[in-house]
């Protein structure tokens, strides 16, 4: 057996070798860029009450204060590389207060489908019964997207009427999750690929207009808590895509030959180890926008190949 061929063969087995071994999933976990409460209360519309500056979250209907909506925007695309798949979505809201004896309230997420804005206002030091603050400019409230020049469509905000993901929180104190779902999953891919369409989740429950026997009310950290494990968190898990490769195919550690220096340089696109150097789109021997155990063979073609 020639030597070219033994050496062919040792790259292959390391390579089927490499891909079998566990992988490392790209990973991160952000806070909001911008968060907020807004309510009315079940007599009348109110269109000048919020919290958005606060330390606090308001969710779900009030015993007599009136329904609570949160809002929340990630910047997604400043922390998931451009191209990437999006493979898991997971939201932690820290439960800092609920209605003593309240039974476990659904609250949902929904996509929103028009901008908003963060303003000044806080409720903080105004009580634990879901009070809320006197806009100022550029707040969002329950009539307004920007206090008070820009409307919603629709009172209460304009959103996706499914939930993306729901989650249901009960009266214990700590983290509660809301599972990555597809719909969850589609949400942040979308903002990815698109960033001018994110405009965030508004968390409420369903038929809040109704007031309740009881409080159902739940208030949670918000970005502005002084301690950061506290603060709302989302964890995206994805898989870094390719932009095209602008050398040679092959060429995985970009130095212009396809050789066997390349082998360790595919290896490590291949098992998501990070390496932002690398020109990864080069090691994606058949072009499908993923480095995987599908480019192996392809790739060994154009190691015996050369350039």
């Amino acid at each position: 057996m020639s030597y070219p061929r033994i050496t062919t063969l040792c790259v292959l087995f390391a390579l089927i070798n490499a891909m079998l071994a566990p992988t490392h999933a790209d990973e991160v976990v952000i806070t909001p860029i911008r968060d907020g409460s807004i309510g009315t209360t079940y007599q009348t519309i109110d269109d000048a009450t919020c919290s958005n500056a606060g330390m606090f979250l308001f969710a779900g209907s009030t015993f007599f204060a009136g329904p609570r909506r949160v809002l929340m925007t990630f910047d997604i695309a400043s922390n998931v590389p451009a191209g990437a798949t999006i493979d898991a979505v997971e939201l932690s809201l820290f439960l800092d207060r609920a209605p003593p004896g309240s039974p476990a309230v659904n609250l949902g997420l929904h996509a929103l489908n028009a901008d908003w804005g963060e303003g000044a206002s806080s409720s903080d030091g105004m009580g634990a019964g879901g009070l809320l603050s006197t806009a100022t400019p550029g707040d969002v409230t329950w009539v307004y997207r920007f206090f008070p020049v820009a409307t919603w469509t629709n009172n209460g905000g304009d959103f996706d009427p499914t939930a993306s993901s729901s989650a249901m929180v009960s009266t214990t104190l700590g983290d509660f999750v809301w599972n990555s779902t597809p719909d969850l999953v589609a949400d942040v891919q979308g903002w990815l690929d698109d960033p001018s369409t994110n405009f965030g989740w508004m968390l409420k429950q369903p038929d809040d207009l109704v007031m309740p026997n009881t409080g159902l009310a739940r208030r949670f950290f918000a970005r502005e808590s002084a301690e950061a494990s506290r603060r709302p968190r989302l964890r995206i898990t994805f898989t870094p895509g390719a932009d095209g490769c602008n050398g040679d195919l092959g060429d995985a550690n970009g130095d212009g030959n396809v050789d066997g220096n390349d082998v360790q340089a595919f290896i490590e696109c291949a098992t998501s180890i990070a390496i932002p150097t690398l020109p990864c789109a080069c090691a994606d021997a058949n072009e499908d926008s993923v480095v995987d155990v599908a480019d192996v063979a392809m790739f060994a073609q154009l190691l015996l190949a050369g350039n």
